[in-house]
């Protein structure tokens, strides 16, 4: 347990805040923005619900320019993202990897996105750090989030850097 900051580690770059009431300060987004930089997955996050049971689960997560996430989907899910911090962007793929859509969230322009349909979709952080609060409904089955579109690598690292260099009006 991290006692200053009322945070239980549960692996090497997850964390649980542990309290019946939640609160954020900037000496958390920081602990998890430096596990961020020093992690070998590039992100870190605190969790603010209690179990994987949750109904709801919300999340800080803070991610660096070289976090990888891979194309996926959740099935029976809503996903949102509220950014407070840097500059993500998420691109909406069919199953032949066919970019549709691309969101982008910056404090300058959209700082927030939810997803009500199944849609595969990658996240990919464009400034050097970006810190996003995400909201999905529980509970947690790894089943319902799929990372099945049997895209190449090379496939995927073309859709994730076509994304980073997509021009946003």
């Amino acid at each position: 347990m991290i006692d200053s900051l009322n945070l239980k580690k549960i692996t090497d770059n997850v964390f649980k805040y542990e309290d019946s009431l939640s609160v954020l300060n900037p000496q958390m987004i920081e602990h998890i923005k430096y596990i961020a930089h020093t992690h070998p997955m590039q992100r870190a996050r605190i969790n603010f619900h209690h179990s994987d049971e949750a109904l709801v689960h919300e999340m800080i997560i803070a991610m660096t320019n070289g976090t990888i996430v891979e194309p996926h989907q959740h099935l029976n899910k809503c996903e949102s993202f509220h950014l407070m911090e840097g500059t993500v962007r998420i691109g909406f793929i069919n199953e032949d990897g066919i970019i549709m859509n691309i969101v982008e969230l910056s404090k300058d322009k959209t700082e927030y996105y939810r997803l009500n349909t199944p849609d595969y979709h990658i996240v990919v952080p464009i400034s050097e750090m970006v810190v996003i609060h995400e909201v999905t409904n529980g509970p947690f089955l790894k089943e319902e989030n799929t990372f099945n579109l049997n895209l190449s690598t090379k496939k995927v690292n073309m859709i994730r850097k076509t994304i980073r260099s997509w021009r946003i009006e």
